[in-house]
This record gives C-alpha cells, structure tokens and sequence, in this order.
C-alpha cells in the first residue's frame, strides 16, 4: 500500500506484484487544505492523520491486508514531539515562509555558498533549518530543550509504529545535512541553535521503519510492517523514473516540476551553486542533480478560476482550445506570478500590460501562455542542468500528470530538441512501492528496472 500525501489533498494505492508485473490501483482519495490563523498558515495534522487510518481501514474492508505500507508527501514541514511522544503547538506550513526573509538572517552566519558547500542544497525559505528559526522567533525557544523536530510523514510514521526516526531524503533537503559525513552537521546546529540533539535518527531508506502498533488505535492495522521507502515525494518519483533514464533528464511534471539527473555524489562547485542548482537524496542512496519549480500549478489556478465561474473544462478540452490560439510567453520568475491578491488569469494580464503589450484573452491564449513559458523555463534548466554536470542530455524520461498534455509534450519535443520518453503519471506510487518491495527483500535494484518495464 502507498499513501501519497500532497499538499491539498492525499491519496492511497495498492500495489500487486506476480513476480514480472506491477500493477496499482488508487484505493481512496481525500483533502485537506492549510487553516490560517493570525496570518499564519498551518497544516490541518489531526485532520490528515485520521484520513489516512480512514483511508487504510476502507481498503482493508475491500481487500486483505497489505504485506507493507509506504508513505510520501513534500518535505519541508515538520511538528515538534517531546520524549514522551507529546505533539506541541500546530505545524506551521511552508507557505507561511514565503512571506517571510528569513534567508537574511541565516546567510549573516553562515554564508548562502557555505551552506551549499555542507548540505548541497540551494537555500530556501521554506526548508527546515528557516522554518525552525522562524518558529523560536517566538517565546518558543524551550522547546528545544524538550522536543525533536519531526517532518509530517514521519510524524505520522511514528503514531503508527511509535518509532521515532527521520529519513534520508527528508533529512538531505533539511539545509542541516552534511553531506560529507552523512550526518547532520554539528557545525550548523550549534551555529543556529546552540544545541545538535533536537533532531532524530536518521534510518536508512528502503528498509522496514517498524509494524504498526495497537496503540494507534485501530486493531485492525496492528502488525502491519511500515517501510522507510523515501519519504520525499520528488525524490520517489526521481528514483523510478531514473531506473529507465540512466544519467539522462529525469522530469515529473505535476503541480511543482523537477528536472534532475541522478548522480554517484552530490555536485557541489561554484558553477552549479551560480546555476541554483540543488542535490536532493534518493531512497537509493544516490542524489538528484537539479531543481524543482511549479509547472502545472498555474493551469490549475486557472482551471480553478474558470470553474468558479461556472466554465468547467477538462484538460483535454483545455488543450484543445490552446492548439489553435495565438502564442503568449511569460517570464515564471517574475514577482507578479506571485501576487497572492490577483487570480492567476489577473497576474498572467498585468505581466504584459506593465509592458504596454497585448494579453491574452480567450481561455485558449492564457493556456498556450502557461505551456510556452513552462517550456521556455525548462530550456533554459537543461542548458544549466548540462553546463554544470558536464553531460549532454539526449533524452528525457517524463513522469507525472503533465504527460496527460498532448501540447506540453509537442512543444517540450519541438523546442528542446530531445527525445521525450513517457513513463507514467503515477510515477510517485510507483517509486514508493517499488523501494516497498526491495525493503521486503522481493525485488534488487536491478530488478527493480526489469520491474518497471513490464509494469509499463
């Protein structure tokens, strides 16, 4: 079973394998959204944790229970557990960060290619070391001296089994990892916090985490093993896709895109911290080479816009309208795409009007706008991607709900000028159960590609 948390909603799989194939089905599906108080925005923990025991207990009405159970989700949020298992306060979401210059303060210590040096990762406001300081801004400095740090998933982990660790790949985009030493690094937290045990053990991936315990209160589950497939949802999809990809552009398009190649080591040099390249860690033990960005995301506020509006469209049907419509471009990084107070559709229009251009009008043109840009964006990652690994990319392996866009993937073919090769869009569910049968001890790593072929 794979339970797949996002970031406003969370989905449970089942997964079975015959010995060749692998084949899934979504089980359930559920949402939840942030609640914000005083401007801040929290995650609703109590309301995903029990969706996901009802999630699980619906699909063992339906089917015996699972051999295993691993989970995923983004990786930056985190709660604050004591000794004795006692959750403090609420968990604070990311998107409360990027209101925030909370990077200033960090790079006053320990300077921004400093920190790349150690951890190997770009800094981010919403990543853990920002979110933690943020956090004993407050009058919260005590809790510290009381409480671990333990990202969602693993806080969920941990009411199921009561096994307290982190994860590799959590523990790897934290901005506290010392890549060298595979550890986090002492230098940092007592730089930051003065204190270097306020996180957990981090346990190796693609092993069993522990078996879930009567104590999380539903008989039924109690004994099932819990696998440390690969917390981070990125990291999970980057891995199966680089089962196929071998050292060439591994891509999933979703709500957030990222585009990687997977590395022996993590690259760290001047040229690829310029670049704003990052290293993220995978289940395997090897890193992701790369970055990641929003993709679909701003379809999806459009797609939510017009159906307030009582234009509703599937994607296709959006593709369809973009096909035959004039060609619009964006700069992604420019702020406007982030003010919050204007609709998408709004944000997209003052980007051209603030330079006495035309906009787009019809629902066809704003969606030609988004491909075109994400396209042009993702050219120019590449270009970086090759510059500073020193390889040359061929061909790119695509996972995720973007392939579901006939336009995305002409233009991506067009432009880019590489071979697109499609992969699945539930390459998430797929990494995760994957690492669950190589944590079983069914299926090696080289088996695993064989795997996945077949599954295709």
């Amino acid at each position: 079973m794979a339970v797949d948390i996002g970031a406003g909603s969370g989905r449970i799989f089942t997964g079975a394998y015959d010995g060749k194939r692998l084949t899934i089905a979504e089980e359930c599906r559920f949402f939840h959204k942030p609640v914000t108080v005083r401007g801040e925005s929290y995650l609703n923990f109590l309301g995903i944790w029990d969706a996901v025991k009802d999630g699980m207990m619906s699909c063992l009405a339906k089917k015996q229970a699972p051999s295993s159970i691993g989970f995923d989700s983004f990786a930056p949020d985190f709660c604050m557990v004591d000794r004795e298992g006692t959750f403090f306060g609420n968990i604070l979401s990311y998107r409360t960060m990027l209101a925030t210059n909370i990077l200033e303060e960090i790079y006053q210590k320990v300077s921004a290619w400093e920190l790349f040096s150690y951890a190997g990762v770009q800094g981010n406001e919403i990543l853990m070391l920002p979110q933690l300081l943020y956090l004993l801004r407050g009058e919260q400095g005590w809790i510290l001296e009381r409480c671990q740090a333990l990202p969602l998933v693993n806080a969920i982990e941990y009411l199921l089994t009561g096994v307290c660790s982190m994860d590799f790949t959590t523990a790897s985009v934290s901005m506290l990892w010392d890549n060298k030493g595979q550890c986090f690094s002492d230098k940092l937290l007592k730089t930051y916090f003065d204190k270097t045990d306020f996180l957990p053990a981090v346990q190796k991936n693609q092993s069993i985490k522990g078996h879930i315990s009567h104590r999380c209160g539903e008989e039924d589950l109690s004994g099932i093993p819990v696998v440390n497939s690969g917390v981070h949802d990125t990291a999970m999809a980057t891995y199966a896709l680089d089962m196929m990809a071998h050292g060439q552009l591994c891509m999933n398009c979703g709500t957030w895109t990222s585009l990687s190649i997977v590395v022996k080591e993590p690259i760290i040099h001047r040229e690829a911290f310029s670049c704003g390249l990052t290293n993220y860690g995978l289940p395997s033990g090897k890193y992701m080479f790369g970055t990641v960005m929003l993709g679909m995301f701003y379809l999806q506020e459009c797609k939510a816009e017009w159906a307030s509006m009582g234009k509703v469209y599937s994607y296709e049907e959006l593709t369809e309208m973009a096909m035959c419509s004039r060609v619009f471009c964006v700069d992604l990084d420019d702020a406007i795409l982030s003010e919050k107070q204007y609709a998408m559709t709004q944000r997209i229009a003052l980007y051209f009007t603030r330079r006495h251009r035309e906009a787009p009008v019809t629902i066809g043109e704003y969606v030609r706008c988004i491909i075109e840009s994400l396209v042009l964006k993702y050219s120019k990652i590449i270009k970086l991607l090759e510059r500073a690994s020193g390889r040359q990319i061929s061909k790119i392996y695509l996972g995720g709900g973007g392939i579901k866009s006939a336009l995305l993937r002409k233009r991506m073919q067009e432009e880019l000028g590489k071979e697109i090769i499609c992969v699945t869009s539930e390459v998430t569910i797929v990494g995760n159960l994957l690492s669950q049968l190589i944590a079983l001890g069914e299926l090696t790593e080289d088996d695993a590609e064989q795997v996945l072929r077949a599954s295709l």
